[in-house]
């Protein structure tokens, strides 16, 4: 993969930063991409891949916490399972239809075990109930009867939920009847939603709440910072600098 420019490279390697452990001094490796790697750093895509695989695709997983538990052996294992009565399994591999009219129309490791689950394609998602469904993505679960799930580790526990997790970590629905969604934005016509939340909890919180929101928001700005801090110095020590 093509090398990134200097100023990708550095933005890059601070949003790594921020999804990984950090280091306590430069000296440390940190978990980076300036090899290529997709854009993202090993740790990020070792939900489906090892760290040996991830290197053969031209990434730097020096410093990354991902293991070679994800490794390439699960083109070994068995096939399909198909032994629901009037199941559907359209295609992908080692998927799984044990209920009846339950269907996973394809993608790796996905299962219907209840009568009329469905399972869209993607990768190891469970849809455990009657009428349950996970309409694609990655390890979404849907638990509850009438549930779906949807994006990134969505979980519907409960029944007549749906859990849509688009913020790279789990997203659970835990009451009846609910639907959650998560992101870290929202935008309609490229108009953020989320500010309208964030001001009526303005407009509704006492001084105290206010007061509770600076100092934690002061917390994650000097967090922030201090990883600046490393990247700066790592760049530094390769002989780089952002523009």
């Amino acid at each position: 993969m093509a090398m990134r420019s200097i100023v990708a490279l550095g933005a890059g390697l601070a949003l790594a930063a921020a999804q990984t452990t950090t280091t306590e001094s430069a000296t440390t490796k940190v978990c980076n991409f300036e090899s290529g790697c997709m854009d993202q750093t090993c740790d990020y895509w070792d939900y489906a891949y090892s760290c040996d695989t991830l290197e053969d695709y031209g990434c730097d997983c020096s410093g990354c916490a991902c293991s070679d538990e994800n490794s390439d052996d699960w083109l070994e294992t068995g096939p399909d399972e198909l032994t629901g009565i009037f199941g559907y399994i359209g295609g992908g591999f080692q998927n799984s239809v044990t209920g009846t009219f339950a269907v996973a129309t394809g993608g790796y490791s996905n299962h219907a075990f209840d009568n009329y689950a469905a399972v869209s394609g993607g990768f190891k998602h469970d849809a455990f109930a009657r009428f349950s469904s996970v309409v694609g993505g990655a390890r979404n679960t849907a638990r509850g009867r009438f549930s779906t799930g949807a994006g990134y580790s969505a979980d519907a526990m409960k029944d007549f939920t749906a859990s849509f997790s688009f913020n790279g970590e789990t997203c659970a629905t835990r009451s009846a009847n609910s639907i959650s969604f998560c992101a870290k934005s929202f935008k309609f016509n490229d108009y953020e939603l989320l500010d309208l939340f964030d001001r009526r909890l303005a407009e509704e919180a006492t001084p105290e709440d206010l007061e509770a929101v600076i100092i934690a928001q002061r917390k994650v700005i000097a967090e922030q910072n201090e990883r600046l801090e490393v990247i700066e110095a790592l760049l530094e020590k390769k002989g780089l600098s952002i523009e």
